[in-house]
Protein backbone atom coordinates (compact mmCIF):
# COMPACT_ATOMS: atom_id res chain seq x y z
CA UNK A 1 0.00 0.00 0.00
CA UNK A 2 1.34 3.20 -1.07
CA UNK A 3 1.74 5.79 2.37
CA UNK A 4 1.24 8.57 -0.13
CA UNK A 5 -1.77 7.79 -1.87
CA UNK A 6 -3.62 5.97 0.24
CA UNK A 7 -6.02 6.61 3.16
CA UNK A 8 -6.34 4.43 5.65
CA UNK A 9 -9.19 2.48 6.33
CA UNK A 10 -7.33 1.01 9.81
CA UNK A 11 -4.96 1.99 12.27
CA UNK A 12 -3.45 -1.03 14.83
CA UNK A 13 -2.08 0.88 18.04
CA UNK A 14 0.48 -1.58 19.71
CA UNK A 15 2.47 -0.52 23.01
CA UNK A 16 6.16 0.63 21.66
CA UNK A 17 7.68 -1.68 24.53
CA UNK A 18 5.92 -5.32 23.44
CA UNK A 19 7.89 -6.56 20.55
CA UNK A 20 5.44 -9.39 20.39
CA UNK A 21 2.18 -7.65 19.94
CA UNK A 22 4.20 -5.32 17.40
CA UNK A 23 5.08 -8.52 15.29
CA UNK A 24 1.15 -9.94 15.77
CA UNK A 25 0.31 -6.10 14.23
CA UNK A 26 2.26 -6.36 11.31
CA UNK A 27 1.38 -9.57 10.19
CA UNK A 28 -2.30 -8.38 11.22
CA UNK A 29 -5.65 -7.18 8.98
CA UNK A 30 -5.10 -3.32 9.57
CA UNK A 31 -4.28 -1.27 7.14
CA UNK A 32 -1.67 0.56 9.42
CA UNK A 33 0.37 -0.01 12.32
CA UNK A 34 0.53 2.60 15.34
CA UNK A 35 3.88 1.90 17.69
CA UNK A 36 3.11 3.95 20.78
CA UNK A 37 5.41 5.55 22.62
CA UNK A 38 3.09 8.24 25.22
CA UNK A 39 0.10 7.05 26.78
CA UNK A 40 0.42 3.12 26.06
CA UNK A 41 3.94 3.07 27.96
CA UNK A 42 5.18 3.22 31.57
CA UNK A 43 7.27 6.45 32.23
CA UNK A 44 9.97 4.43 33.48
CA UNK A 45 9.80 2.85 30.24
CA UNK A 46 9.90 5.11 27.59
CA UNK A 47 13.64 4.78 26.71
CA UNK A 48 12.92 0.86 25.94
CA UNK A 49 9.97 2.00 23.42
CA UNK A 50 12.19 4.27 21.80
CA UNK A 51 14.55 1.44 21.05
CA UNK A 52 12.21 -1.07 20.33
CA UNK A 53 10.38 1.83 17.78
CA UNK A 54 13.25 2.70 16.02
CA UNK A 55 14.53 -0.84 15.99
CA UNK A 56 11.23 -1.15 13.99
CA UNK A 57 11.12 1.57 11.42
CA UNK A 58 14.86 0.89 10.47
CA UNK A 59 13.96 -1.81 8.02
CA UNK A 60 11.17 -2.24 5.64
CA UNK A 61 7.97 -4.23 7.12
CA UNK A 62 5.26 -4.01 4.16
CA UNK A 63 3.30 -2.17 5.79
CA UNK A 64 2.45 1.25 6.69
CA UNK A 65 4.61 1.93 10.32
CA UNK A 66 3.54 5.38 12.54
CA UNK A 67 4.80 6.74 15.27
CA UNK A 68 2.62 8.17 18.42
CA UNK A 69 5.43 10.41 20.34
CA UNK A 70 5.01 11.61 24.07
CA UNK A 71 3.62 14.92 24.20
CA UNK A 72 5.12 18.25 23.39
CA UNK A 73 5.21 19.45 26.75
CA UNK A 74 6.68 16.33 28.06
CA UNK A 75 10.27 17.26 27.07
CA UNK A 76 10.47 13.69 25.48
CA UNK A 77 9.23 14.07 21.67
CA UNK A 78 12.28 15.73 20.48
CA UNK A 79 13.95 12.34 21.60
CA UNK A 80 11.75 10.16 20.26
CA UNK A 81 11.90 11.96 17.18
CA UNK A 82 15.46 11.92 16.62
CA UNK A 83 15.41 8.17 16.75
CA UNK A 84 12.69 7.57 14.44
CA UNK A 85 14.52 7.39 11.29
CA UNK A 86 14.28 4.42 8.49
CA UNK A 87 12.35 3.43 5.49
CA UNK A 88 9.21 1.69 7.49
CA UNK A 89 8.61 5.25 9.35
CA UNK A 90 5.51 6.59 7.35
CA UNK A 91 4.58 9.27 10.04
CA UNK A 92 4.39 10.36 13.32
CA UNK A 93 1.55 11.14 15.37
CA UNK A 94 1.73 13.94 17.48
CA UNK A 95 -0.64 13.88 20.54
CA UNK A 96 -1.86 17.23 22.29
CA UNK A 97 -0.55 20.01 20.15
CA UNK A 98 -1.70 23.23 21.54
CA UNK A 99 0.04 25.35 19.07
CA UNK A 100 1.67 25.98 15.46
CA UNK A 101 4.92 27.05 17.07
CA UNK A 102 4.94 23.29 18.73
CA UNK A 103 4.84 21.85 15.56
CA UNK A 104 7.28 24.41 14.01
CA UNK A 105 9.68 23.38 16.49
CA UNK A 106 9.35 19.91 15.63
CA UNK A 107 9.36 20.03 12.30
CA UNK A 108 12.74 22.05 12.56
CA UNK A 109 14.75 18.89 14.53
CA UNK A 110 14.49 17.42 10.96
CA UNK A 111 11.16 15.39 10.83
CA UNK A 112 10.36 14.39 7.18
CA UNK A 113 7.38 12.59 7.20
CA UNK A 114 3.80 12.97 7.92
CA UNK A 115 2.83 13.97 11.19
CA UNK A 116 -0.54 13.98 12.11
CA UNK A 117 -2.53 16.24 14.65
CA UNK A 118 -5.05 14.97 16.46
CA UNK A 119 -8.34 17.45 17.39
CA UNK A 120 -11.73 17.38 18.99
CA UNK A 121 -13.47 19.42 16.12
CA UNK A 122 -11.57 19.25 12.53
CA UNK A 123 -14.31 20.94 10.51
CA UNK A 124 -14.42 24.34 13.33
CA UNK A 125 -10.16 23.51 13.04
CA UNK A 126 -10.34 23.49 9.07
CA UNK A 127 -12.53 26.38 8.70
CA UNK A 128 -10.49 28.34 10.92
CA UNK A 129 -7.48 27.89 9.55
CA UNK A 130 -8.96 28.24 6.26
CA UNK A 131 -9.91 32.00 6.71
CA UNK A 132 -6.73 32.34 8.68
CA UNK A 133 -5.00 31.13 4.78
CA UNK A 134 -3.67 27.80 5.66
CA UNK A 135 -3.56 26.21 2.27
CA UNK A 136 -5.27 22.52 2.75
CA UNK A 137 -4.79 19.53 0.04
CA UNK A 138 -7.48 17.86 1.02
CA UNK A 139 -11.35 18.96 2.90
CA UNK A 140 -12.51 17.22 5.73
CA UNK A 141 -13.53 13.51 4.73
CA UNK A 142 -15.71 10.67 6.48
CA UNK A 143 -13.56 8.02 7.15
CA UNK A 144 -13.97 4.85 9.16
CA UNK A 145 -12.04 6.10 11.69
CA UNK A 146 -13.08 9.75 11.78
CA UNK A 147 -12.61 12.81 9.99
CA UNK A 148 -9.22 14.34 8.92
CA UNK A 149 -8.25 16.83 6.31
CA UNK A 150 -4.41 17.25 5.07
CA UNK A 151 -2.43 20.37 4.50
CA UNK A 152 0.88 21.46 3.85
CA UNK A 153 3.40 23.86 5.79
CA UNK A 154 5.01 26.29 4.16
CA UNK A 155 8.18 24.24 3.82
CA UNK A 156 5.96 21.28 1.88
CA UNK A 157 5.84 18.84 5.11
CA UNK A 158 2.86 16.54 5.23
CA UNK A 159 0.38 17.18 8.19
CA UNK A 160 -2.63 15.82 8.83
CA UNK A 161 -5.42 17.11 11.15
CA UNK A 162 -7.73 13.94 12.45
CA UNK A 163 -10.58 13.54 14.83
CA UNK A 164 -10.87 10.29 15.61
CA UNK A 165 -14.38 8.85 16.77
CA UNK A 166 -14.47 8.27 20.23
CA UNK A 167 -14.39 4.54 20.24
CA UNK A 168 -10.67 5.17 18.31
CA UNK A 169 -9.57 8.57 20.28
CA UNK A 170 -8.50 6.59 23.38
CA UNK A 171 -6.91 3.56 21.72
Amino acid sequence: MDAEASLFRSYLYVPGTDERRIGKALDGEADAVVVDLEDAVAPERKAEARRVAAAVVSRPVGKPVFVRVNSLPSGLAEADVAALTGPALTGIRVPKVESADQVRTLMAKGFAGTIFLSTDDVDADYQRLSAAGVEFVSEPTDMPYGRDCGLRDPSGNHLRLSQLMPQYAEA
